[in-house]
């Protein structure tokens, strides 16, 4: 599992900071050259029994593993802001 956490520090003073959010992303499975995730948002879901896990917030599909986490991080990232961005656009209509 990767762990992304994003964090503010206050004018580079690393004694003052504090974390603003998390992401948690899973390997549910796959082969040698790809595999899919799971990704919470905010939610760590280690501490959950596997069975009572929440549903994740996103999946992503068939990564390619040698593409490596900075491209699994991106994907999740597009799909989360295009998620978003269909949310804003519905709540308009």
């Amino acid at each position: 599992m990767l762990k992304v956490t994003i964090e503010v520090i206050p004018y580079g003073d690393y004694s003052e900071r504090h974390t603003i959010h998390n992401i948690y992303i899973a390997n549910i499975g796959g082969n040698l050259t790809k595999a899919d995730y799971d990704t919470w948002f905010e939610v760590d879901p280690t501490d959950f029994p596997k069975e009572k896990r929440p549903t994740p917030d996103l999946k992503v599909k068939k990564h390619k593993r040698n593409q490596g986490a900075i491209e699994l991080l991106r994907k999740v990232l597009n799909l989360w802001y295009t998620k978003k961005n269909k949310e804003v656009k519905d709540d308009k209509s």
